[in-house]
């Protein structure tokens, strides 16, 4: 069994909306391979080792040829040609001498076309030689970049494998007869050790591999640049010049971004297949690390230890075929794991014999358990390919363990296969948990098939023995037991039957041209017979046993159930593994299916192990899974479904998606990507590597993919495989049509005028009407319509010549999506759309669309122009006072054109009498057209409505009557004017509201499950027919009267004003609420920063508030305490003082009066008398003292002022006095001390050096 470990996975995300969309689940095959060192694996490495060698022969044949034979040869052939340039024209000197005429111009002419032909060989022998240093250089750097450091990986591997298999043969050939266990057990844990370093080896080798394929791409395109010669050669004395027209190169220019970016992408998984090295080889050395238990190693004990298994397996009896019925029940215990019950794969030994006289030997062989078949596989003596011996079923086997085995080798058992002759194989395990899951793994297998719970087909196989399909795998060793079990006698050479050689290289060599090619395919394991395998395909398809061609391909075990990542329901009848009686047998396509595409499906089949479903469509894309990564891989597209292969740096990953879930496939805007969608978004990514920038190839895959996903959104009757590749070649058709179309207008563009325009033989009729209806006469061509396009802008203009009215709508909607929505047959846009129908009457009704003609037209011949349906509602504002048929007005609709681009659709309403305007008809005519498309690369669509009134009698001109007719006429056209505005208005908004349910992507298939197809039904006799045929009747289906008109008019613009106020209450209500959510998608920046300014105002305010309640609660205090006081100054005596200083003459405080002075102003009379006029006269003097304080200081200012300017001037006169007289000075002393006073006066006060300043 092997088990789904250390897979490597890569997210998927939408580049839209940074969703994830999956996960890549990468898996190394190599790694694994390598880990078991399985025969693939050594083929593989063996092969590639080879390619390696081939190489290294090629790069020194060329080395020593360019530096050799080439130069020489070339320098010689270059001397030859140029000694004959110089004589191939006649002698300048013979043409001077007169023998010609016209002496005086031909030897200028002459010697001007020598020096021109010189310089042009000049420069040609220049491309030719190239850059033969560069081109070396780039061989040398492959030499040591590439096959350098795989050589020296290599000479690794070979060492270390060396040594493990000869350790293996010498532990598995040791005999320890008598030896005690440990002994044993020691020598296991020596190999062991060597298996260690083998597996570590094997691994970095494997990963090495995958290194030089990078490494080799990217030199490879690096050798071509340096090959690549100068395309373009001008010469002297020329008007033009020599354009060296190379498709190889150009194709190479415009694709040498696409290889480095698939190399970058592969690099880019370079860290992530060394990590999966590390996890492979950790988990490996797990599961090969020897038991410890003493008791796997005692060789007595084994038998004991196996007896229950051996005597169960010996006392079973060979079962009946089961009948098709029996079923086990679903709680059996095998129900649940059916499949795997009994498989097991691995190396043992096997005892053989080869040489006259026989030699006994013992030789590795890969065995495998699968199904209840045992095989066996095994190199090919060049060990570059895996063969395969003929296959048993398991109850053709039986099991025993040999103890007593001649060689006396340890953990040996014996399969007994029954037949004539009978054969006994004798095996060697490596150990005893090996000896004993192999004994299992045949009793389990056994025992599945007792237990019934299996199909007939197993069962039947577990009987029989099967030989190689193809002789070219079958073994061709020539051991005893090898011949045995090997039947090629009957079997077939596959090369034969291809009619081709496989030469020593692995590579298909075929006689002649057929429908089988060379595979090109880069599968998970390559050998010398993949390519082989891969075309086998066609006689063999998949089988769920393993044998050499998968081994070949895929490895020992078939990894693509591992790989596979399954999107989407799967149909069994499409993936069931193919009969054993049908192998061999070639695989019938049909005479529809293109020869191209079977060489390719074969491929397909092999890689996805499809048996049922065949291929149509191939393209090499790279996936992307993020933005920044793209792996290269294939894609694969089915009837029903898409498939992508990825071998990138050895990862592989398969990815299978149901067509059925898919709802579109897009261009992307930078036009290198197809973006492929299902209903909850983006989960694809393809980009298309673009030869040019006019490539086409990238739309005309996304054409061909939205095809299928349109046929697979249909759930009746869709298109089978052979009308799908019509379509398909259709697809192809129409784009090498364009191509021509588009050649057609670069040719005729370069014509300067309208006028040299028209003079071409070649240009439609249509085409020139457009051109003369739109530019004027020798006006610059500005437009260039081909037959097609001219047609369809002709068309319109008639339409719109002979309209009423017109209105324009444009949707960001596919025209054919926009089309289902208004015109499928469930769509509930009409009469939902006309202004003047009642919806909410249920009988309104709308018939299926029919096909409907001269009885020429029938379902397998009509197209969608013959396409009519009839429309049944009750009108709006007339009740019942009108004269109608059946109480409904009937309208016929009908489809003149529908194509991708353009939809012309005529509605009819029949004939309408009105009094004063006559009998009319009004025609509506839905054109919708596809429109350029913007930076965005999305369709969008134009939808024109033109409303043709067509009056059945004409009013007439001289009459007043007539006057009073033309005058209501013109009116009638006002009020439809009316009525075609509100229906543009209803139109929006329906097809706005499908629009929000639809989204951008997979419109169409989102519009037909939404208003669903446009198909016909063939006409019938039926009543359900009948009732739909179009009325014949000349009569006016709809009559009005003047009561009747002037209530409509009345009533329309009542509700017309009702309507207009709603709307415009509405609209204000909208925008209140508009704007009220806007403010709650504010970025947070904004709103974090108004809540900080909030909350720095609640603070400062808070302090502000604080510091004004404190005073206005001490000014409350205050006022508090001194109500009804008077806060004025007064400046009061000591009653004391009053008394003994004013009134008192003589004596003084202390003369003995002093107490009755203090006893009589203690008295109420003194205070109730003296108190208000003392407190006046207080009063008083306080007013007085101020204005005496104020002329004091007025008085001293005046003073101060003279006074300083007086110091100012005394005190620069002693200055001078001091400078010019110092002797005077000193001899003065009065003048001495009176300048020392003015010094002193100065330096103390500070304002009289400001005023000397």
């Amino acid at each position: 069994m092997v088990e789904e470990k250390n897979v490597n996975t890569i997210s998927t995300v939408d580049s839209d909306n940074n969703k994830t969309l999956h996960v890549l689940k990468l898996i190394s095959v190599g790694f694994k391979e390598a880990s078991l060192d399985s025969p693939s694996f050594r083929a593989n490495v063996n092969f590639f080792h080879s390619q390696i060698e081939y190489i290294e022969t090629w790069l020194d044949n060329t080395s020593k040829f360019s530096k050799g034979k080439y130069r020489d040869g070339f320098n010689d052939f270059k001397q030859v040609y140029l000694t004959l340039q110089s004589q191939i024209l006649p002698p300048t000197r013979f043409v001077e001498s007169g023998m010609l005429d016209g002496t005086e111009t031909t030897p200028e002419l002459i010697n001007d076309f020598e020096r021109s032909l010189r310089d042009v060989t000049s420069q040609i022998f220049q491309v030719l030689e190239g850059n033969p240093e560069s081109y070396l250089n780039e061989l040398l750097m492959l030499l040591t970049e590439v096959i350098k450091p795989y050589r020296e990986k290599r000479k690794n591997f070979d060492y270390y494998q060396t040594k493990y298999d000869s350790f293996l043969n010498k532990y598995q050939a040791a005999k320890y007869q008598g030896v005690d266990p440990s002994t044993i057990r020691e020598d296991a844990f020596q190999l062991f050790e060597a298996r260690k370093l083998y597996l570590k080896a094997s691994l970095d080798l494997i990963l090495e591999i995958s290194m030089t394929f990078n490494r080799f791409g990217e030199h490879n395109i690096q050798l071509i640049k340096a090959l690549k010669p100068k395309i373009v050669l001008n010469a002297k004395n020329a008007q033009s010049h020599v354009d060296i027209d190379i498709t190889a190169y150009k194709n190479f220019e415009a694709s040498e971004k696409w290889f480095l970016d698939s190399i970058e992408a592969n690099k880019s998984l370079e860290g992530d297949i060394v990590k999966a090295k590390e996890q492979i080889e950790e988990f490996c050395i797990e599961q090969i690390t020897p038991s410890r238990d003493i008791e796997d190693y005692n060789i007595k004990t084994i038998k004991s230890r196996l007896k229950d298994c051996a005597s169960t397996h010996a006392q079973e009896e060979a079962p009946k075929a089961p009948s098709a019925s029996a079923q086990l029940s679903p709680d059996h215990p095998l129900n649940k794991n059916n499949s795997t019950v009994g498989d097991k794969s691995g190396w043992l030994f096997l005892k053989t014999s080869v040489g006259m006289p026989a030699r006994t030997i013992w030789v590795r062989r890969w065995c495998f358990i699968r199904k209840s078949v045992f095989g066996m596989l095994t190199l090919s003596t060049s060990k570059t390919h895996v063969e395969e011996t003929d296959k048993f079923g398991v109850l053709l086997t039986s099991v025993k363990y040999n103890s007593a085995n001649e060689d006396s080798r340890k953990f040996c058992f014996d399969v007994a296969i029954s037949g004539s002759p009978a054969i006994t194989l004798a095996f060697q395990a490596e150990t005893f948990k090996e000896l004993e899951s192999w004994i299992r793994s045949f009793a389990e297998s056994r025992q599945k098939l007792v237990s019934k719970n299996i199909s007939k087909e197993e069962y039947e196989m577990s009987f029989m023995r099967f030989p190689p399909i193809f002789r070219e795998f079958a073994c061709t060793s020539t051991t005893s037991v090898d011949l045995q079990v090997t039947t090629t006698t009957n079997c077939k050479s596959l090369v034969d039957l291809l009619g081709a050689e496989l030469n020593e290289y692995g590579d298909v060599v075929y006689n002649k041209y057929g429908a089988f090619q060379m595979p090109t395919l880069k599968t998970p394991i390559l050998t010398k017979l993949t390519k082989l395998s891969i075309l086998s395909t066609f006689f063999n398809p998949y089988k769920d046993i393993p044998d050499a061609i998968t081994a070949n391909l895929w490895g020992s075990v078939n990894w693509n159930t591992f790989c596979l990542m399954d999107y989407g329901s799967k149909d069994p009848a499409r993936y069931a593994s193919t009969s054993y009686k049908t192998v061999g047998k070639p695989i019938e396509y049909p005479e529809y299916y293109p020869q191209n595409l079977i060489n390719d499906d074969l491929q397909f089949k092999c890689l996805f192990c499809i048996i049922n479903d065949r291929l149509l469509l191939k393209f090499q894309c790279a996936l992307s899974p993020n933005n920044k990564q793209d792996f290269s891989g294939t894609c694969f597209v089915t009837l029903h479904d898409i498939y992508f292969y990825l071998n990138s740096t050895g990862f592989i990953c398969l990815i299978r998606r149901d067509i059925k879930d898919i709802v579109s496939c897009e261009v992307s805007k930078d036009q290198d990507t197809i973006n492929i969608y299902k209903d909850t978004g983006l989960v694809m990514k393809t980009r298309i590597r673009k030869i040019s920038a006019t490539d086409q190839r990238i739309n005309i895959l996304t054409e061909k993919l939205q095809a299928l996903v349109i046929n697979a959104s249909i759930t009746d009757k869709p298109l089978d495989e052979r009308q799908i590749i019509l379509k398909l070649g259709s697809i192809d058709k129409k784009y090498e049509d364009l191509q021509l179309e588009n050649l057609e207008k670069e040719k005729y563009l370069k014509r300067s005028t309208v006028a040299e325009y028209s003079n071409s033989d070649n240009v439609s009729p249509q085409t020139l009407a457009i051109c003369q209806n739109n530019v004027i006469a020798n006006q610059p061509l500005v437009e260039l319509l081909t037959a097609k396009e001219a047609e369809l802008k002709i068309r319109q203009q008639e339409v719109a010549a002979k309209a009423t009215y017109h209105f324009r709508l444009d949707f960001p909607i596919e025209p054919k999506a926009l089309m289902h929505i208004l015109f499928g047959e469930n769509s509930l846009c009409f009469p939902k759309c006309f202004s003047f129908a009642s919806i909410d009457n249920y009988e309104n009704r709308v018939y299926p669309w029919i096909y409907y003609g001269d009885g020429t037209v029938t379902p397998t011949t009509a197209t969608a122009h013959s396409l009519k349906r009839k429309l049944k509602f009750a009108l709006r504002h007339i009740g019942r006072s009108v004269v109608l048929s059946d109480g409904m007005l009937e309208a016929i609709q009908t489809i003149n054109k529908m194509q991708d681009d353009y939809c012309e659709v005529e509605h009819s309403n029949g004939d309408v009498s009105i009094p004063l305007i006559g009998v009319f008809k009004i025609v509506i005519t839905y054109i919708i057209t596809e429109v350029p498309r913007d930076e965005s690369r999305r369709k969008k669509s134009s939808l024109n409505v033109y409303y043709t009134l067509k009056y059945c009698d004409k009013a007439p001109a001289t009459s007043t009557t007539g006057g009073v007719s033309s005058f209501m006429r013109n009116l009638f056209v006002k009020v439809l004017e009316r009525f075609a505005i509100e229906d543009r208005h209803l139109l929006k908004h329906e097809i706005n509201h499908y629009y929000r349910i639809m989204g951008n992507h997979g419109q169409y298939v989102k519009s037909v499950k939404l208003g669903g197809r446009i198909t016909g039904q063939e006409s019938s006799d039926n009543t359900e027919q009948q009732e739909q045929q179009l009325p014949n009747d000349d009569k006016p289906t709809l009559k009005f009267t003047f009561r009747v008109v002037l209530r409509v008019l009345f009533r329309w613009y009542a509700y017309s004003l009702v309507t207009w106020l709603f709307i415009t209450v509405q609209k204000i209500i909208r925008g209140i609420g508009i704007l009220c959510t806007n403010l709650t998608y504010l970025k947070k920046s904004v709103v974090l920063l108004l809540l900080l300014s909030i909350a720095m105002n609640l603070y400062l305010s808070s302090r502000a508030t604080l510091s004004y309640w404190s005073v206005k609660k001490a000014q409350n205090v205050v006022s508090t305490c001194t109500k009804n006081v008077s806060m004025k100054r007064a400046i009061y005596l000591e009653d004391l003082d009053l008394l003994t200083d004013s009134l008192i003459s003589t004596g003084g405080k202390n003369n003995g009066t002093e107490m009755v002075y203090k006893r009589f102003i203690n008295t109420p009379a003194y205070d109730r008398k003296y108190k208000d006029m003392r407190y006046q006269i207080a009063k008083r003097r306080n007013d007085l003292l101020v204005e005496l304080k104020i002329l004091s200081t007025m008085e001293g200012e005046m003073v101060k002022g003279d006074f300083n300017n007086f110091v100012i001037h005394e005190y620069s006169q002693c200055k001078a006095a001091k400078e010019n007289f110092p002797r005077k000075i000193a001899d003065n002393e009065s003048l001495k001390e009176y300048c020392t006073e003015i010094e002193n006066i100065y330096d103390k006060n500070g304002d009289l050096k400001l005023g000397l300043l």
